[in-house]
């Protein structure tokens, strides 16, 4: 066997490996969703994927200009060179409620901020401070 027969084997059988790992990676996030949407289904629930805090955001006790100030100032904390981790700690320290959560992420993403504001802050932090902002998340009350 010459030297570039070795190399084409070599090569051929990294990238069935590689084939063999990657789309049984797939078929695994396939499996873990269907059982995840399988589940959802079958406690009465409907899956909405992307923002999780889609809704109206009704019945919120901040006002629409506290509530566009916050959005505008986590925007502030997240967008550019960095994150201002004392601005976001404050700014979503001030909403009461998950129904406040619900305005706040929908006047971020309706000023033009981004897409989903919770996907946003969760890529912008790491460690204890993403660990706090889950925390709190989790523990609004509706």
């Amino acid at each position: 066997m010459t030297n570039k027969q070795a190399k084409s084997i070599m090569i051929g059988s990294v990238l069935v490996i590689g084939g063999v790992v990657f789309f049984g990676v797939n078929r695994r996030k396939k499996l873990l969703y269907q059982s995840i949407t399988d589940t959802i289904d079958d406690r009465g629930g409907t899956y909405q994927s992307g923002n999780p805090y889609q809704g109206s955001g009704a019945g919120c006790s901040l006002s629409s200009s506290q509530v566009t100030k916050i959005a505008n100032d986590i925007e502030d904390a997240v967008g550019g060179w960095g994150t201002d981790e004392e601005l976001l700690k404050a700014s979503y320290r001030l909403i009461p409620s998950r129904r406040c959560l619900v305005s706040v992420a929908n006047s971020y993403t309706s000023q033009g901020h981004g897409a989903n504001m919770d996907a946003d802050i969760r890529s912008d932090l790491s460690g204890k401070d993403l660990k706090d902002y889950t925390d709190f998340t989790s523990r609004l009350p509706q």
